[in-house]
């Protein structure tokens, strides 16, 4: 088992903290790297999936949300 296989199943199992789950993602994104993976290799990996999905949980995202609002207030912050 790899480490990002070991993060994704640790992070699953309900972590809370989002820039830990973020760093975890970017440490997943160079290992599939290093062993030569481009971006369809990390788009179809379970591991960045399950981190991902825990990161959208967190973050109470839908996937059928409307992210027009969102993108409204960044730019007025901007």
């Amino acid at each position: 088992m790899t480490k990002r296989h070991s993060n994704a199943i640790a992070i699953s199992d309900g972590a809370c903290n989002p820039s830990g789950i973020a760093h975890s993602i970017i440490e997943a994104c160079q290992e599939i790297r290093e062993a030569n993976g481009g971006t369809q290799a990390m788009y179809d990996d379970p591991a960045l999936k399950l981190m991902v999905h825990q990161l959208a949980f967190l973050m109470k995202i839908d996937p059928d949300t409307d992210w027009s609002d969102w993108r409204k207030a960044c730019e007025t912050q901007h």
